[in-house]
């Protein structure tokens, strides 16, 4: 999940772009020093999401979609969890925003 989350984050931040072709799955795997399968199960997972696209003996590709995708795209599910655990916790939609916005502020302050 983390290899797709990283390629999804390289298409919505502007990185990667429509028609670029992603690294081999051997390059990947050997720099990430993870099994072949992993990267190609990541892969694979972008491509049932139409945000990466292949031909067979050709290398995958940022698709149409992908190249076109919002950044806070890649957080839905993060913010749905986020929001789900928050509820579980009893916080408040007020006390949540004022969370998050203390973060995006301090994550400003120190670029």
């Amino acid at each position: 999940m983390q290899i797709a989350q990283g390629v999804a984050d390289m298409i919505a931040g502007g990185q990667l772009v429509e028609g670029d072709e992603l690294p081999s799955l051997r390059s990947v795997a050997k720099e990430l020093r993870v099994n072949y399968h992993t990267v190609a199960r990541a892969y694979e997972a972008l491509e049932s999401d139409g945000v990466v696209t292949r031909v067979r003996g050709k290398p995958f590709v940022v698709a149409k979609k992908g190249g076109k995708m919002e950044p806070i795209s890649v957080l839905v599910d993060e913010i749905n969890a986020l929001a789900d655990r928050a509820k579980g916790l009893g916080i408040s939609k007020t006390e949540l925003k004022k969370a998050v916005d203390a973060a995006m502020n301090r994550v400003r302050k120190e670029k």
